[in-house]
């Protein structure tokens, strides 16, 4: 196992010393493809005006999204000095919203210490905004599942976003959801979201104990504790309401029945929030702390609650290349359903980990993580539909994690340590795509392509 690591490494140097040839590549012409803006331009074109005071934020190119929603936005505001790292996170946060191929900057001389910003973007075609698109994803212990989503990212141009999804896994289940997120609720810096979601087990495993109905109406509501755009402060808190049909195996007759229970759950957590973007950070630092209570409406008794932390700190090396460490920690306590005892390993946990029967109420993940950008962004031209954006970038990981029963565990549980190489595709279309090859205990390799992540 450690020449897959001493090999992982090298891959992934090799392709760090290559990155800049890889990226001429794929610029293959101007009729079919063209650079992004990038900061190393935008920021010499711009450099003369740092210090001047910004008299005023002009936006230009925009036909759907609202000018107000862009400089909202942005940290920097008229009547301050032109910063460059005020405007470089600009860049990156205004870049990664998800409504823009392009976006760049320009400055106006306003007389002697004076200056105006010309805020320019190219939105992403509708046909990536607003229309559904299949979805497929592939976990080594799931397999393969499939379905259907549909999405307004920029809905009535003001950030808002309202979807739906279905998914299946073959004749096992079938899961979906539609939500509506406000990132700004009635024009305040409030964030606001409901999600309704919906499960089914459409196959019957015998003597497990495992979830076979379950819906769950969720409204979300985000309150900055800070002013600053650049190093947030937020309190959110959740509340949901639960119907969940479920298989158990009970002290009351130790033998396994369907039981039906209401739940309402309620949430509250804190966290700090510096990144340069939500999307797929090259800066910054998240931190949150929170919990989760389950309380019983109807049904079996079974009140429990989730504790979670998390810290992600991203820390740039180069212009290309950043280095991540993340530390996620979730406690279980009370009553919690066997299902819900956690587990190790999956596309975004410890990846490259297979072990199904290892469980546990409490459970601590540690990741590193080196990034870099192999290409992009680059703009690709369609007929009829427009230009949209793609950017390619490479990872190598290790990932260290332990399940224990209590917390007092720590330090005597065993830990376990994979590897990986992958690559992270950022477009329209899904946002983020993983792809990855990871290993380590047992010597398996696990390929897997999905979207999500905890970082």
């Amino acid at each position: 196992m450690r020449r897959f690591f001493v090999v992982i490494l090298l891959v992934f140097i090799a392709v760090s010393s290559h990155a800049s040839d890889t990226s001429s590549l794929f610029n293959i012409g101007a009729s079919s493809a063209s650079r992004d803006y990038d900061w190393s331009s935008i920021n010499r074109s711009v450099s003369p005006g740092y210090g001047d005071v910004v008299d005023t934020v002009l936006v230009e190119g925009n036909r759907h999204t609202k000018s107000f929603v862009i400089t909202r936005e942005m940290a920097t505001k008229p009547g301050s000095p032109l910063s460059e790292d005020l405007l470089r996170r600009d860049y990156s946060y205004l870049k990664w919203m998800g409504f823009f191929s392009k976006v760049g900057f320009e400055i106006q001389k306003d007389g002697k210490g004076h200056c105006k910003l010309i805020v320019r973007v190219i939105e992403r075609p509708d046909l990536f905004m607003k229309y559904p698109y299949p979805i497929v994803n592939y976990d080594f212990k799931k397999g393969v599942s499939y379905g259907v989503n549909w999405k307004i990212k920029n809905f009535r141009g003001v950030g808002e976003e309202i979807g739906a999804s279905f998914l299946q896994r073959r004749d096992i289940e079938e899961w979906g959801s539609a939500y509506w997120t406000v990132p700004w609720f009635f024009a305040n810096r409030i964030r606001f979201s409901f999600q309704m979601n919906f499960y089914k087990r459409i196959e019957f495993p015998q003597l497990i104990e495992y979830i076979r109905e379950r819906e769950y109406p969720t409204i979300s509501i985000g309150i900055p504790l800070s002013r600053s755009l650049v190093k947030q402060i937020w309190l959110r808190s959740i509340l949901a309401w639960e119907r969940r049909v479920s298989m158990q195996r009970l002290e009351i007759d130790n033998s396994f029945r369907f039981y039906t229970q209401q739940f309402i759950r309620s949430g509250i957590s804190a966290y700090y929030d510096s990144r340069d973007n939500g999307l797929s950070p090259w800066r910054g630092m998240l931190g949150m702390v929170g919990a989760d209570v389950y309380a019983t409406v109807r049904g079996v008794d079974q009140d429990y609650i989730f504790y979670y932390m998390k810290y992600d700190l991203f820390v740039p090396l180069s212009k290309r290349t950043t280095f991540m460490f993340a530390l996620d920690g979730i406690v279980n306590e009370g009553r919690v359903p066997y299902y819900f005892k956690m587990g190790l390993g999956g596309s975004s946990d410890l990846r490259g980990y297979v072990n199904a029967d290892l469980k546990g109420d409490t459970k601590f993940l540690q990741t590193f993580q080196l990034k870099t950008r192999l290409f992009g962004p680059i703009i690709l031209r369609l007929p009829a539909i427009g230009e949209f954006d793609a950017t390619l970038n490479a990872v190598a990981f290790i990932d260290n994690g332990a399940l224990m029963d209590c917390v007092s565990d720590i330090v005597s549980s065993q830990y376990y340590t994979t590897g990986g190489i992958g690559l992270e595709l950022l477009s329209p279309l899904r946002d983020r795509v993983r792809f990855e090859l990871a290993g380590g205990e047992g010597g398996n390799l696990i390929f897997s392509v999905t979207s999500s992540s905890r970082f």
